[in-house]
């Protein structure tokens, strides 16, 4: 099997393999509010822990911060635009439920994922071995992300197959920022897979 094709298929499988579970039953709303505080504490320790000092040493602290900011102001918009349940209150807010909050958390998902690719295709540049590496970490991470924006939507909805493929369609943003990591590492004549 071609090496980039194998990398590509396991860093989709994470949000596939994710929705799956997430709609394997009905979940509990109180399932729902535990599962998605367990994945943002794994978030917040993978970012302030690995994340954010590679980002620095790799950039600059402006750099870091600026991209933090950036994030924090898209997702801050979308919270203004998509009024939701917060899981910390695990109670329905005037005007919000559910669904919103799956469908905010799955656009926040996808534009998570793109970077993802990105970040597979550049360790694509110091060979296959790393970009296997990157993508099999990748992929496992995002089982979580893909429970956590499937369950609440087949909560909300009562609509497995929706959920499931709403969920997976978070995989595509991986594939793009991939072509186009790709495709930069291509325009600047860099060894890439």
């Amino acid at each position: 099997m071609d090496p980039l094709l194998f990398i590509l298929t396991i860093s989709v499988l994470g949000p596939i393999i994710g929705s799956a579970i997430g709609v394997m039953k009905r979940p509990s709303f109180l399932y729902i509010c535990n599962m998605l505080c367990f994945a943002a504490g794994v978030m917040l320790a993978i970012s302030f822990l690995e994340l954010i000092p590679e980002s620095i040493g790799f950039s600059s602290v402006t750099g870091c911060i600026a991209g933090i900011v950036a994030g924090s102001l898209v997702m801050f918009g979308l919270d203004k635009l998509i009024p939701h349940i917060h899981p910390e209150l695990c109670s329905q807010e005037q005007g919000c439920n559910l669904k919103r909050t799956s469908v905010y958390l799955l656009i926040g998902i996808f534009l998570h994922n793109f970077p993802e690719g990105m970040a597979i295709a550049a360790g694509g540049v110091t060979g296959v071995k790393t970009s296997l590496s990157i993508a099999l970490a990748i992929a496992i991470h995002n089982i979580p992300e893909g429970i956590c924006t499937s369950a609440p939507y087949y909560h909300a909805t009562g609509k497995r197959l929706r959920a499931f493929l709403l969920s997976s369609f978070t995989a595509l943003p991986i594939l793009v920022g991939y072509l186009l990591g790709r495709v930069t590492c291509l325009e600047r004549s860099l060894p890439c897979l």
